[in-house]
């Protein structure tokens, strides 16, 4: 799939993916600073508040802060949370555009089962 360029050219499992979530929130890939700048929700123009970083999103599952990102295009959907308060991280990849149930829904379940003591 070249037509997207980077967007859908990376080809990677869930594993590659974890590989990737662990070197980028322990620093080995980005400067502390970089990395602030990525999770820390942007000020739009109108002084309002995205939760979205430079390329993460900042949001709570059941009360637990996550960092996120997902993605998709055509023939797959993505979704990923990392919980810095448990150095844990899920990937959810969906092999279809339409699957039954929504990446960013199983992402979030998961969470919430892991999180329960």
């Amino acid at each position: 799939m070249n037509f997207p360029h980077a967007a859908g050219s990376l080809v990677g499992t869930a594993r590659d993916l974890a590989r990737w979530s662990d070197a980028l929130h322990h620093g080995r890939v980005l400067a502390p600073a970089f990395y602030r700048q990525m999770i820390t929700p942007t000020k739009l123009n109108d002084d309002a508040t995205s939760t979205y970083g430079l390329g993460l999103e900042n949001e709570m599952v059941d009360g637990v802060a996550v960092i996120g990102h997902s993605g998709g295009i055509m023939g797959g959907q993505t979704d990923s949370l990392y919980v810095p308060s448990r150095d844990l991280f899920v990937a959810v990849l969906a092999n279809t555009d339409a699957p039954p149930v929504a990446p960013s829904v199983t992402v979030r379940r998961i969470v919430t089962l892991a999180m329960k003591p």
